[in-house]
């Protein structure tokens, strides 16, 4: 009598399906690791453009709050007299503060905010500078929208502030800022 011994092991058929199986959970796992890094990476990039604006808008907000400022009295304030409700020029805002604390008016301290092309710049003294890194940051709007409140004595300026910025790498990935800013020197009346 002839005894046959089962043999163990495994067949082709089971080797191919648990490769196929072992295929696809790679593949989803590849897949997942490649949306984490794409993820990651788009958020490095909002979070790059949105330093970039909220850097220069903090600038602008904090010249603006200043603005009609001259050792205690805003009455020889240059260009708060010119703020009128509405847009004022467009994408340029113009003011003055006795920066340097001295109680007159001198080269330093008027000075304003504009979008020349791509790139928001401030103009000091005649000559202009960047805010903006154009190799990181295109600046595709700027706006100043003053608004006046008149009351009994005084005058109540509130400037609205947008800027629309995209990333130059990549167009997609774009952020509007904005905010309200209160000129802490009331005209008085």
């Amino acid at each position: 009598m002839l005894l046959r011994k089962k043999q163990s092991g495994v067949t082709l058929i089971e080797m191919m399906i648990a490769m196929v199986i072992g295929l696809i959970v790679l593949a989803a796992a590849i897949t997942i690791f490649i949306i984490t890094i794409k993820a990651n990476s788009d958020n490095v990039k909002m979070i790059r453009l949105t330093q970039e604006l909220r850097s220069v808008m903090s600038l602008v907000t904090r010249d603006i709050r200043r603005t009609g400022y001259w050792a205690g009295t805003v009455s020889t304030n240059t260009y708060l007299s010119t703020w009128n409700n509405g847009v004022t020029a467009g994408n340029t805002l113009a003011m003055s503060y006795d920066a340097n604390w001295q109680g007159d008016a001198d080269a330093g301290d008027s000075f304003s905010y504009t979008l020349d092309g791509n790139e928001m710049k401030l103009t000091l003294n005649g000559a202009q500078s960047s805010l903006t890194d154009s190799g990181v940051v295109t600046v595709t709007g700027l706006s100043f929208d003053v608004t006046k409140l008149t009351l009994t004595g005084a005058e109540v300026r509130n400037v609205k502030v947008t800027i629309i910025g995209q990333l130059k790498s990549d167009a997609s990935v774009s952020r509007t800022l904005v905010e309200t800013v209160k000129v802490r020197n009331d005209v008085k009346l």
